[in-house]
């Protein structure tokens, strides 16, 4: 089973400057781009990576465990505003645990995480929504809502296309259950993808932030219309676990979807 473990960057604000422009604006502050990753892993894995990121963060934060966990928790964010004050020759302003982090250490904290994606392969999407373009399409759909239903459906593909993409699985159940007197109702069984809380225990919390990452550098990818290369961001890592699109096998429409879709999508991106 695929544990699918869930976080957002940027806001669901559709406010306008002035709703009565003909071509409407977004209010300043609200975000241009709306972005949900998903980073699935196999239900057996779960314990393992948990394990795997607290090890992690013994290495390069001692002493978090009797600390409040946001003092190291790992961001996009995060990564990205320590990366670039150290390299200026000044300390991370936050969160606390980065502080006590140099060049060498930031770079062997991006490293290691780099690693664990590349060691566990976990299955990414990511969901970028253009508020300014569904604004120009007078849309009046909720941004959260759209992304959300783009995931499902590459979910929903991926059971499909993936490890039953061949129509093996679907045809040896149903020739197993021909000539039962009672048909078996295998909806009620959970075989699709799982939604994670990550609030619900303390192996979900340390999971969950390769999600953040994940969202935070595909905005990036949105916002600067091209894939970010600088180390922090883990895109190489990232986009290497990202899924494929089923026709095109390309990330574009698989692993990386812009909604509504663009003329081209971020530079680099293949």
């Amino acid at each position: 089973m695929w544990l699918f473990y869930v976080d957002e960057c940027g806001d669901d604000n559709m406010a306008t400057a002035d709703e009565s422009a003909v071509r409407p604006a977004l209010k300043p502050g609200v975000s241009d781009w709306f972005v949900l990753s998903a980073v699935g892993i196999p239900s057996h894995c779960r314990l393992t990576l948990a394990e795997e990121l607290r090890r992690l963060k013994d290495r390069h934060f001692p002493g978090w465990r009797s600390r409040d966990w946001a003092d190291t928790e790992i961001k996009g964010r995060h990564l990205r505003q320590a990366s670039v004050r150290i390299a200026a020759g000044k300390p991370a302003l936050r969160p606390i645990g980065y502080k006590q982090l140099g060049a060498e250490g930031i770079r062997s904290l991006c490293g290691d995480l780099g690693w664990i994606l590349r060691k566990y392969r976990p299955i990414i999407y990511a969901v970028a929504i253009d508020k300014a373009a569904m604004l120009a399409k007078r849309s009046d759909h909720a941004p959260v809502g759209v992304a959300y239903a783009c995931l499902q459906q590459r979910l929903a593909l991926l059971v499909e296309q993936g490890d039953f993409r061949s129509g093996t699985f679907h045809k040896t159940r149903k020739a197993l259950s021909y000539g039962l007197h009672t048909q078996p109702k295998f909806d009620l069984l959970l075989d699709k993808p799982v939604w994670v809380n990550a609030g619900l225990s303390d192996n979900e919390r340390e999971i969950i932030q390769l999600a953040d990452i994940s969202a935070y550098t595909s905005a990036q990818a949105c916002t600067g219309d091209a894939c970010p290369m600088e180390a922090y961001y883990l895109w190489s890592e990232i986009s290497s676990c990202m899924a494929l699109n089923w026709k095109t096998h390309r990330l574009p429409g698989g692993g990386f979807t812009v909604y509504p879709r663009p003329a081209s999508y971020p530079k680099g991106m293949q």
